[in-house]
């Protein structure tokens, strides 16, 4: 898709997804262009403190609206995660060097969780109380 493709969709979109999980009082700048790992489709950096984030979402990783879409609530889904950052900030703060063993385990065993977790919110988002699955 193009990147204004990829806008129209996002735009039409992102206040009603963020209202959904719960943190429409999040400012997000969305910018349409490559991730830093080129293997993404969607990054997000974000402030916790004052409730910021920016999203990229790479146009050349999506074909099709439903694609856009899961990128962008996969993006969207970290942003109610976040809370949990402080934590993990907390408890890491006493690691000088963090190209050490120790923390690179913390944070392969980090980004695991996040994005486990993500990905089973993903899943409740999906199928909701589709009692048909029992």
């Amino acid at each position: 898709m193009t990147a204004k493709e990829v806008e129209i969709v996002v735009d039409g979109n992102i206040k009603y997804l963020m209202a959904r999980y719960g943190i429409p009082n999040w400012k997000i700048e969305v910018i349409y262009d490559e991730c830093d790992n080129v293997n993404w489709g969607a990054q997000c950096e974000r402030s916790n403190d004052y409730c910021s984030a920016t999203i990229t979402i790479d146009p050349a990783r999506a074909d099709s609206e439903k694609e856009v879409l899961e990128l962008l609530q996969h993006e969207l889904l970290h942003l109610v995660l976040a809370p949990f950052d402080l934590y993990r900030d907390t408890m890491t703060q006493h690691l000088v060097n963090f190209s050490s063993p120790a923390a690179k385990r913390e944070q392969c065993i980090w980004r695991h969780a996040v994005e486990q977790t993500v990905r089973t919110l993903e899943v409740i988002l999906k199928y909701g109380e589709d009692k048909s699955l029992s």
